[in-house]
């Protein structure tokens, strides 16, 4: 008796497992990075000229629809962040400086709750903090240096590419929309503003941050 109650949860569990909807959505759009300075600096030759350029994400979303109004989701991305930058920094013998654009390309990684309404049109809502890992960066520019007494300045072409492991971490605010096509498949569109919350090192010991705003669209896949 008690191994036939046993082998009764056991493939009463399986099939829920079985029969819980898996929703995966693969989504890309629009990204636009800017940056914003942090903390108070003292500046010989002024404060940073910061830019923005337009990028791109990739990515997916994924979560089991057990039907309820809160429910926790998977977020993995892919996302370019391209700025400009110009700054001076030095002493009383000279300075040096760099007029750059920048492309970056990192990881975006959370697990995160999710109020969600609806139907056949969902709509979702979250704040959720975004593990952020840089994979690659490339700079290209013009760097100048100039020493006092001298009757010109120096300058040289930049384009280079490095990469190391960099962590950030952000406070991301999103907001979903899920239009059901059928049992199996819809379309959606999301939008995302993001705040940095630790700092990034760039050029001369300046504290800088990001503030990103992204739209997108993608395919719902309901499994």
């Amino acid at each position: 008796m008690i191994k036939k109650i046993f082998l009764l949860a056991l493939l009463t569990c399986y099939g829920l497992i079985l029969y819980t909807q898996k929703n995966i959505f693969f989504k890309a759009g629009y990204n636009q990075s800017f940056l914003y300075e942090i903390g108070d600096n003292d500046y010989r030759y002024g404060p940073p000229e910061l830019g923005s350029k337009p990028a791109y994400y990739f990515g997916l979303t994924y979560y089991k629809d057990k039907g309820k109004v809160i429910h926790w989701e998977t977020w993995l991305n892919v996302t370019q962040k391209n700025f400009s930058m110009y700054y001076r920094s030095g002493g009383l013998g000279g300075w040096s400086g760099c007029d750059c654009d920048y492309h970056s390309s990192y990881i975006d990684l959370s697990y995160y709750p999710v109020l969600e309404f609806g139907k056949k049109l969902k709509v979702a809502g979250s704040i959720r903090p975004g593990l952020e890992i840089l994979l690659y960066s490339h700079r290209e520019g013009e760097y100048s240096n100039y020493l006092m007494g001298n009757t010109e300045i120096e300058t040289e072409q930049i384009s280079e590419s490095y990469r190391y492991f960099l962590l950030g971490l952000n406070v991301n605010f999103n907001l979903r929309l899920v239009y059901n096509l059928n049992n199996r498949v819809g379309i959606l569109l999301e939008g995302q503003y993001s705040q940095g919350i630790i700092n990034n090192q760039l050029g001369a010991g300046i504290k800088l941050n990001f503030n990103n705003y992204s739209a997108g669209t993608g395919i719902a896949l309901f499994l």
